[in-house]
């Protein structure tokens, strides 16, 4: 990767790029009947419910949850891969992974990651080459080492957010993360609270994000 492409960059650069990626490339709300079922089969009523955090959010996610240069980024639940684009942009990362169980929007992440290689400004392409699109169960995937996470949990059911929260408390690289949810009574002693923010998303402009560490 070359000097340049090792500089800071703005979040106001990287949500300027973001927001024109979100008018070009596919939307990862349209999907049909049969994807939905497939997804709610796999994880539970109403997990196939979709909502995504807005260009504006991503740089105060990454203050947030502290992800930096060479961290491992991971978006559990990435469906149109906005978030994954962003924080690869805003930090040359080790790897910032997006695991979406829909096959359609997987597709549509893969197709909006083609259109930001063609539209993104040269220096920052290098930085593109970090991200890693999976199609599967977050709880199969590999986490890929782990450093920093985000979870939009606002519709998962309890026992996927349980489960979810089994494989964060095990992952011995995780130091932070984000959700869109607060944890649940039973999982307080297994995680310290270290704050909240809020956070832009499609189906609320202030949508309370906690954050927490494995203790």
């Amino acid at each position: 990767m070359n000097r340049d492409a090792m500089q800071p960059v703005s979040g106001a650069e990287v949500q300027q790029v973001l927001e024109r990626l979100v008018q070009q490339a596919p939307s990862a709300f349209d999907v049909d009947a049969a994807d939905r079922a497939a997804v709610e089969a796999k994880a539970g009523a109403q997990a196939s419910t979709y909502g995504e955090v807005l260009p504006a959010g991503i740089a105060p996610l990454a203050r947030a949850l502290g992800v930096q240069r060479d961290c491992v980024f991971a978006d559990l639940g990435s469906g149109s891969g906005l978030v994954v684009f962003g924080m690869a942009l805003l930090h040359p990362l080790a790897a910032s992974v997006g695991i979406e169980l829909s096959r359609a929007r997987h597709a549509a992440a893969q197709a909006s990651l083609a259109q930001l290689k063609q539209d993104a400004p040269t220096v920052l392409l290098p930085r593109l080459e970090s991200v890693r699109l999976l199609q599967g169960d977050l709880l199969d995937c590999d986490w890929h080492g782990c450093t920093h996470a985000f979870v939009a949990a606002t519709c998962f059911p309890p026992a996927l957010l349980h489960a979810l929260l089994t494989k964060a408390r095990s992952t011995p690289t995780l130091r932070r993360i984000a959700l869109t949810v607060p944890l649940p009574d039973a999982w307080r002693p297994a995680f310290s609270s270290v704050g909240h923010l809020p956070l832009p998303m499609t189906f609320s402009p202030r949508v309370k994000v906690h954050l927490y560490e494995p203790r």
